[in-house]
């Protein structure tokens, strides 16, 4: 009886923590529906089906778009298998879901090795803020954004990193950057932390997979590359604190304007990529001269970096936040990460009104360097008790 005590008292402290995250959602939901004008209709999808139609009816390579080369080959061949957009929204339903099932399973199988039942809280409590159906900012089985992609494939490869199957977590890092660039920080962790034979093999893998990705563009028409970069460097701020008190929304074009190449020669906030590279050099800089191999500690790197995109981007969506709940349950406990990934919700919420928009991007940009702040301090922290324990081995030993 006495051995089973932990165990029992661990059940119990993990029912308690999974009820928690009930009551809290049940709230999430009631408040949010105070005020939230919940949003189920899907309409960035229908922008995504007029540029698939425009991309069968001109070629694949006479259309280009705002967004890497998988989107771009992604949204072709999902276009090609349904006629309607009514098909096109229920078979994006089906792949939210799948996405939502992906991360929480990575979740858990990153978070075994700590105990399971850690690790089924938190895959739970990132499936229940999915399930938030009372929001403006649509999530889970209401986005209407492919960002559950590259948020699988960053998560795949830090799986696979911290299992030390480098060259497959390279390769799934490519895809990711091919998909939406930030899943690309898994990289610089690998840079940082790998011993040099697995380094050239991770970034080898890395290179190939954008090869192989980029071949048919380099080959056939790099217009599609071309026009995507000159329009993400050209693009003006959008939600952000850089552009206070303007506000700005992210332009979206129009998909009969995706077929002429898009050429300008403007770079706002150019600045804000230098301090970007910045701040990431000096960051990683200070994590290898303090930390040891990639492993327990990769997830707390990437989350810092993907805070540091955040944080000096020159545009931030308000659906940017999703990309750090994963890394959130995988760097604080089950319900300190459920109750933060509730907080970005409500704060999300409150950009769509007037009175509280600014409110709502400096909460935000508050949060970001708030958590960046707390990861910080915490793996100083750390790093200090792994140099420290060395030295009080010895001491015993002597």
């Amino acid at each position: 009886m006495v051995i089973k005590r932990p165990r029992r008292a661990g059940r119990i402290h993990t029912v308690v923590r999974l009820t928690a995250m009930v009551v809290l959602f049940v709230l999430l939901q009631e408040l949010l529906g105070k005020f939230a004008r919940a949003d189920h209709t899907y309409g960035n999808l229908r922008w995504y089906f007029d540029v698939g139609a425009a991309m069968h009816e001109r070629g694949f390579f006479n259309v280009w778009t705002p967004y890497p080369p998988v989107f771009h080959a992604l949204l072709y061949l999902l276009t090609a298998f349904q006629t309607g957009i009514a098909g096109f929204i229920n078979f994006w339903k089906i792949l939210n879901l799948a996405g939502i099932a992906s991360i929480a399973y990575v979740v858990f199988r990153l978070l075994e090795m700590e105990g399971r039942e850690r690790a089924l809280t938190a895959a739970f409590g990132f499936a229940l803020v999915s399930a938030t159906w009372a929001s403006r900012l649509t999530i889970g089985l209401y986005m209407d954004q492919f960002d559950y992609l590259p948020m699988v494939l960053m998560l795949l490869s830090l799986y696979f990193l911290v299992k030390n199957r480098v060259a497959l977590s390279g390769a799934l890092c490519g895809a990711g950057f091919m998909t939406k660039m930030f899943p690309g920080v898994l990289l610089l962790v690998a840079l940082f932390s790998l011993e040099m034979k697995r380094k050239i093999v991770y970034v080898a893998a890395f290179a190939a997979v954008c090869a192989a990705i980029l071949a048919p563009y380099l080959f056939r028409s790099t217009e599609p590359l071309v026009s995507w970069y000159n329009f993400t460097a050209s693009r003006d701020g959008w939600e952000t604190v850089w552009h206070y008190p303007t506000v700005k929304f992210p332009p979206i074009p129009n998909p009969k304007l995706l077929v002429e190449p898009f050429r300008s020669e403007a770079r706002p906030y150019a600045w804000l990529g230098w301090l970007t590279a910045l701040s990431i050099s000096a960051y990683m800089v200070w994590r290898w001269k303090r930390a040891g191999p990639a492993g327990a500690s990769a997830a707390r790197q990437a989350l810092c970096l993907v805070l540091l995109l955040l944080i000096f981007s020159k545009g931030v969506s308000s659906y940017f936040v999703f990309w750090v709940f994963p890394l959130l349950f995988l760097c604080y406990g089950p319900l300190a990460a459920f109750v933060l990934c509730c907080a970005f919700l409500l704060v999300a919420n409150i950009e769509f009104f007037v009175d509280t928009h600014w409110a709502s991007i400096w909460i935000r940009h508050g949060m970001f360097v708030g958590l960046l702040v707390a990861q910080i301090v915490t793996q100083h922290r750390r790093a200090r008790e792994l140099q420290g324990a060395p030295e009080k081995k010895n001491l015993v030993s002597a």
